[in-house]
């Protein structure tokens, strides 16, 4: 019996311990990934400003092929919208507020009740080859304790799947006339 107390006497502690830490990790979180694309930096940011492309490059839609996608007018650039209802990924929407042709793609992203992120791409290159960054800031949401932890793991959350993403943004950039 002083084995099990020992046990679960440990297992409250660690409890309390990454409780406590939670209160003192930052809320903000902020993820980049980048990759050079073998294509000009229009073709890469066509492929991102025109929201009827999402679904070919977002990976989050493959976890939910039955997802009900909907794509606003306009379907690109500055007021393009997007909304998407998944049982498996949730619902949300992606708006596009500001778009720098073949710089800059600035996007509010709004999961409802998980709150919203800014979704920003930057494009740069030398006419052969574009580098593409893809980046997803916001604010951690829920008890403080919960929302460190959160902010502290997105990084490990999302990278992979940005990284997939822009794997086949180049795909898609680097194939244009397909």
């Amino acid at each position: 019996m002083k084995p099990l107390r020992v046990a679960f006497g440990m297992l409250v502690s660690l409890v309390l311990l990454l409780l406590v830490i939670g209160f003192f990790l930052p809320t903000d979180y902020h993820v980049t990934r980048s990759r050079t694309v073998r294509a000009s930096c229009e073709e890469a940011y066509a492929v991102v400003e025109d929201l009827e492309t999402y679904g070919y490059w977002m990976p989050w839609l493959e976890k939910d092929p039955t997802a009900k996608i909907v794509v606003g007018e306009p379907s690109r650039g500055e007021g393009a919208r997007y909304r998407w209802t998944s049982e498996k990924v949730g619902s949300g929407a992606y708006v596009i507020r500001k778009a720098e042709p073949y710089a800059r793609v600035l996007a509010e992203i709004d999961f409802g009740e998980m709150g919203k992120s800014e979704v920003y791409f930057v494009f740069e290159g030398d006419g052969a080859t574009c580098d593409v960054v893809w980046g997803f800031r916001g604010e951690g949401q829920g008890p403080r304790p919960l929302a460190g932890w959160f902010a502290t793991l997105m990084d490990a959350m999302v990278g992979r799947d940005f990284e997939r993403g822009l794997a086949r943004i180049a795909s898609l950039a680097e194939n244009e006339d397909t």
